[in-house]
């Protein structure tokens, strides 16, 4: 089941976009309309939360220059205009599940400094860090342990979930 926005919602979406898209400086106010009316859309577009970052950076950077005024003006980085873009192409399509399938199968995976492990129905299997990986920030390890669970378990399976 999923949900998807209104055909009002994706007209003023797109309208909005393009109109701070097609400006080469504009209030910072109107910046952050733009990114309530993305935010908005979060229900219903299951990738939004990705597209609209850079926005808000650019109005955080615009705000400290402008110590603390919505009037000051902002130039939206090329970053930023991409993510327009993003919604501008990708609203009308866009929607979000809000029921999934029970999963298939559960690997469980952890990493520290010293190596890694993973298991999958009584199973498991792990490896060694060399000295240049037990340097990384942890979140490295943590997401190659998941995916060597991955390779080690399911080494041929695509689209499974």
């Amino acid at each position: 089941m999923t949900v998807t926005p209104t055909q009002d919602k994706i007209i003023k979406t797109k309208q909005c976009c393009l109109a701070l898209l097609n400006k080469q400086t504009s209030t910072i106010q109107d910046l952050a309309e733009v990114i309530g009316v993305l935010v908005a859309n979060f229900p219903c577009v299951e990738f939004g939360p990705l597209h609209y970052r850079h926005l808000e950076k650019d109005k955080v950077q615009a705000l400290s220059a402008s110590k603390g005024s919505y009037q000051g003006r902002v130039q939206l980085s090329w970053r930023s205009r991409s993510e327009l873009q993003w919604w501008i192409d990708n609203i009308a399509f866009s929607h979000k599940h809000i029921t999934h399938e029970k999963p298939l199968f559960t690997i469980q995976s952890d990493a520290s400094t010293a190596g890694w492990g993973a298991a999958l129905s009584g199973q498991s299997t792990g490896g060694r860090w060399s000295t240049v990986e037990q340097q990384q920030h942890i979140n490295v390890p943590e997401l190659r342990a998941a995916l060597f669970g991955l390779k080690a378990f399911y080494p041929c399976e695509v689209g499974i979930r």
